[in-house]
Parts: C-alpha cells; structure tokens; sequence
C-alpha cells in the first residue's frame, strides 16, 4: 500500500495515487471495478445513499457509472492530469468518504490491473503482454532497463537503451502507422541532445535533424519540408536556432537556395512576396497523423469491456470488407473569434431523426457530422454506455483504434487543453460499418428504445434486432467538440463566449479540412444537433442560436438533426429567432458583442443532465 501513497503535502485528502503518468489509464481498472458481480448490484444502493446525503455531481454530466468514473479517476490522479478539478473533492467530505473505500479496492487489489512485467525480473528476459506487444532485452527490478528492444505484433516500436522503464540514451523509434520515426538521444522518454526526426503530415515530409531538449526542438538544428506541387517534388529548408519547439532565430529557404524569410526572436520578416504556403499552418496542429486503416486496427484493436458492445462489433466486422483506408487525425488550438459577422446567408435545415450519414455524392459538398465529445474523447466507447459519443464510435469501430493509438503514444486524447480552452479533434476518412437503431420499438421488447443506460440492460436478442451491418462500409468524416458542462441559472456571457469559442474554433478547422481535400471552393456541411443539451445540461435554444453564430462566423453551413418532430420545433424557433437578429443591421451592424448582449438579456437557463 505504500507504493501508492501520495506522499504530496494534502495526503489526507487525497491519500491514494495510483501512479499512472496519464488520466486516461485509470479508465480500464475502474471500469473492471464497476463490473465486478459483487459491487454491480451495489450500485444503485450507492446512487441512492449519496443523493439521500447530499453529495450532488455538479459536472460533468451522464450516467452515475460516467460520473463516478470520472471522479474515481480524479480523486486518484489529480495532480498528474486534471488539477482544476480538484476543489470539488477538496470541499466534499461526503463525496470523499465514497471514493476513499473505492480507491482502496483498486490500490490493494492488484488482480484488477493488467499484469504488465513479470515480478521483479532482473537481468535479461523476453515479456509477451495481452495486447501483442513484446519486450526482449534487459530489466533492472521489474523495469526496462539497459538494452532493449520493444515490439508490437513484429513491428519496431523502439530499440536502444532504457533506464528505469523509460527510453534514456541512444534509441531508434520507429512506427509504421503514421510513417514517423526518430534516432537519437533520449532522456526519461523524450527525445533530448541530438537526434533526427521524419514525418508525414497533410502529404507533406517533414525531417528535422538537431538539438532537442524535453522533448522539443531546442537548440540549432535544420527543418526540411517536401512536397509535390503539380506533381514536381518541391521543398523548404529552415535552419537556424529553435526555442521550445519553435523556430526562433534564423532563416528558411525555397528549393532554390534562395532566402525567403528571415526569423528574429521567432518573429517572421518576409523577403521574397511569395504566395503563402501551407507549411506554416500545419506546424500550428497540436497533434497530426495520417493513418492507413489496415495497420491502424491490426495494431491497435478497439477494446470493448461490454458484452453487448462485443456483439455490435461482430456484426461490424461481418460485411466482409477489411478494415482499410486513409485516414487523417488532427488536434487543433483554439482560432481567435472574429469581431463582427460579415454579410452572409446561413443555410439552415431541421429534420426530425438521427444522423444519417449519407454518402457523398456532390463532389463539392464536404460533409461532417458532430461528435458531442466528452472532453476526454471516446472515453467511454468500451463499456456498456451508449450515448451519442458511444453510438459513433461503435458504428465506427476504427475510432476506439485511433483513442488506443494516442494513449499508446502519449498524446491527448482531449477535445480540451489543460488550459479549459476548446482543443477541436477533426478525423476523416473514417468506414461506417454497423447502423444502431435506438429507437422505441415494442416488437422486440424495447417499447422505449436501447439508447444510453437502457442498453446495459438489453438483451443479445435486441441488440442484434437493432444493429445492422453496412456492406460495403460508408465513409464518415468526424468533428469532435466537448460542450462546457456544470453550469447552473442563467447563462452568462462567458459561458456563452465559451460555446461560441469552441464551436467556431471547431467548425473554423473542419472548413480548412474541407478546403484541402476539395480544393475547387468546396461547401462545408456541419451535421449537427442538440450539442451539449443531454449529458451536460445545455440549453437547447440557445445552444443553437450559438451553433447557427459559429456557422456564420467560420462560413459553414448546419443539418440539424433534432431526434423529433417536437425537437424540430426548438430548433426552427432558434434559427428564426437567430435570424431576426441578423437582419436587424440597423441594431446590430453585425457586431458580435451586440449580440451577445441581446442573447444575455433573454436570461436563457441551464438544464440538467439526462443521465446518459
């Protein structure tokens, strides 16, 4: 029990950490907790117990199963992943009292976790996990260390020196999925001193050759960016000083030798009037991968931890056609909103049902549609939940792929910073396999439908009754956004300037998605709904009025699916009231704080969650 003290200055509020470096890897053994036989009944007991004494789950919203792991997962790991969260654990004593019994099962009873190393090996050994991959070389206490190779299903995941579990010294990293790779020098797993580096990213390859500290770019080192224009091979050369990932003091030049720009204190002064490139965007994204599906889902099978989630995905893969395909991932920062709204017509339709997903036949017509994304993204994609997040992604199996693959690699799995700024998710190219058809329907004993919690409790007869196989598989384009959560009373101007921030951040990055796969003046389509109005309590009118200013603001167009005709309703209300405003120019002169001003005024209210 010791290994798992916090040994941090409030160790009696928070005595337990379990001692992952992410948030996300305490999902699998708290959801094993929550499935136990002996505590599943227990579950509703504990719902009950904690209403009856005031303990109340302010965000983010969902099932009790969604909240409780969320805040096991908090309570265990505050410090290393969502500090911000930390105050309502700190003043709920009640709440503490819940968690403290909970965090002691999961610390003491290691049965629960995978057995991930052989105990306390010492010298040289070879460990095969679950998962397929492979360890062979030496170990010091039961940790990598010394010479090592690491493997996963016979592809190179890295080789060279290790020190205490991490890649320290000289090392070779080399992934075949995103076609990246670095060798180099190493220092508690990240690349530091000398190393090179190549990727690909938006057909472009990038290779940087230098100094690299913490994990960054630091020091002098040369950036080579290659791609084909008109189909001639064409480059840019940076090389100079670097500063925390940044270019910092030096100059780039074209594939002629020529100077084109010379960068003083990582400001850029332009010498030759060049048309601007892309190059300088795409150093911008957060985080970038360009996939092939087939090695993507081979070497990072989706994980499901429910049983009915495992007969969806049989019939998923059951069209006969390979998991394949390319597919593009993509993190964004959060886009600065512009000041006013310019003279243009929102196209604006409402339709009773559920996204559709239809396919593209107009070749300058790019659709997305939303993912009403926690802001741990797929979080919840293997258990028994089935919310709209879980619904995508278990009609599109290869996204629970791409959250494995970015836990694999230490990236964010997160549609928001630790900033609490919006960090937009796009993915394209993404098969659809299955259609789930969660409606009421009485003739096979589901007079209320399977969607959220009622899903844990449907039979393998009613889940096979609704689920459908697409053969062959449709292609899918995903926008991931998470709706701010936790609000109570009248909306605020921040917590409408919050809505309006990551909607436009996200709709702004799906139109410049479209632009580069269509390049012909394409029209960007964002499929959407009541975003934010179920799990997280949002208000259903003003979300959209919010959703239709985003639109205008990033020059998208909006399908509206509202579930039913009475959800139509809410959302033609919202357009029309929303339209009203910007056709009074006279009040407004589209200025965006104007109008925001007028939506305060309404004194719309949050809601409350839906449980699901």
């Amino acid at each position: 029990m010791e290994n798992y003290k916090n040994l941090m200055e409030d160790n009696d509020l928070f005595p337990y950490e379990y001692g992952v470096s992410r948030y996300d890897n305490m999902h699998e053994p708290i959801f094993s907790l929550l499935r136990r036989k002996k505590l599943s009944p227990n579950l509703g007991l504990i719902q009950k117990h904690m209403l009856d004494n005031g303990v109340i789950f302010s965000s983010p919203g969902g099932s009790f199963n969604r909240k409780l792991l969320v805040l096991l997962s908090q309570y265990m790991n505050y410090r290393i992943r969502y500090p911000r969260h930390a105050e309502l654990l700190t003043n709920d004593h009640k709440l503490r009292q819940l968690l403290e019994p909970l965090a002691k099962i999961i610390c003491t009873e290691k049965s629960i976790f995978e057995e991930w190393v052989k105990k306390n090996p010492n010298g040289y050994g070879e460990y095969s996990y679950p998962n397929g991959k492979t360890y062979v070389g030496e170990w010091k206490e039961g940790k990598y260390h010394g010479q090592g190779i690491l493997s996963s299903n016979g592809m190179l995941i890295y080789e060279g020196e290790w020190k205490n579990g991490k890649r320290h010294g000289q090392g070779t990293d080399m992934t075949k999925v995103d076609k990246h790779g670095y060798k180099g020098e190493w220092k508690d797993d990240e690349y530091h001193g000398q190393g090179t580096h190549f990727w690909e990213q938006d057909d472009h390859e990038l290779k940087y050759e230098g100094e690299w500290k913490n994990g960054d770019k630091h020091g002098q080192g040369k950036l080579k960016i290659s791609w084909f224009d008109k189909s001639n091979l064409t480059f840019s050369v940076y090389a100079g000083e670097f500063k925390d990932g940044s270019i910092w003091n030096g100059s780039r030049s074209n594939k002629d030798g020529n100077v084109v720009a010379n960068y003083v204190d990582g400001e850029e002064d332009i010498i030759l009037d060049e048309e601007e490139t892309e190059n300088e965007i795409i150093l911008q994204q957060l985080d970038d991968f360009n996939l092939d599906g087939e090695s993507l889902f081979k070497e990072y099978p989706p994980i499901w931890h429910d049983d009915n989630k495992l007969i969806v995905f049989e019939i998923a893969k059951s069209s006969g056609y390979p998991f394949n395909g390319e597919i593009s991932y993509r993190r964004w920062p959060q886009i600065e909103l512009p000041k006013s709204l310019d003279d243009r017509e929102l196209k604006f339709s409402a339709h009773a049902g559920v996204f559709k997903y239809p396919e593209q036949k107009d070749p300058k017509i790019f659709d997305w549609h939303l993912n009403f994304a926690d802001p741990d993204l797929f979080v919840a994609y293997g258990s028994e939940l089935l919310a709209q997040d879980e619904i995508q992604v278990a009609e599109h199996p290869i996204l629970g792929s791409i959250r494995e693959m970015l836990i694999s690699k230490k990236c964010y799995a997160e549609t928001v910073g630790d900033d609490g700024n919006p960090t937009p998710v796009t993915i394209t190219g993404v098969q659809r396999r299955c259609v789930i058809d969660t409606q009421p329907n009485p003739n096979i004993g589901c007079p209320e439908g399977i969607y959220g919690n009622a899903f844990e409790i449907a039979t393998e007869e009613q889940v096979r009754a609704s689920t459908k196989k697409i053969s062959p598989p449709t292609i899918s384009n995903i926008l991931a956004i998470s709706a701010p959560y936790g609000g109570s009373g009248d909306y605020t101007l921040e917590d409408m300037l919050k809505v309006l921030d990551t909607a436009y951040t996200g709709f702004f990055c799906a139109r410049k998605e479209s632009e580069k796969l269509v390049p012909e003046n394409p029209k960007t389509l964002i499929h959407t709904g009541f975003w934010g109005c179920g799990a997280f309590g949002g208000n259903r009118q003003l979300m959209t009025i919010l959703q239709c200013i985003a639109a205008d603001l990033a020059k998208v167009d909006l399908e509206f699916w509202a579930v039913n005709n009475s959800g139509v309703e809410v959302a033609e209300e919202s357009y029309s009231l929303y339209k009203s405003f910007r056709d009074d120019k006279a009040v407004y002169s589209f200025n965006l704080d104007s109008l925001l001003f007028r939506l305060e005024a309404f004194k719309f209210q949050w809601g409350e969650s839906d449980g699901n």
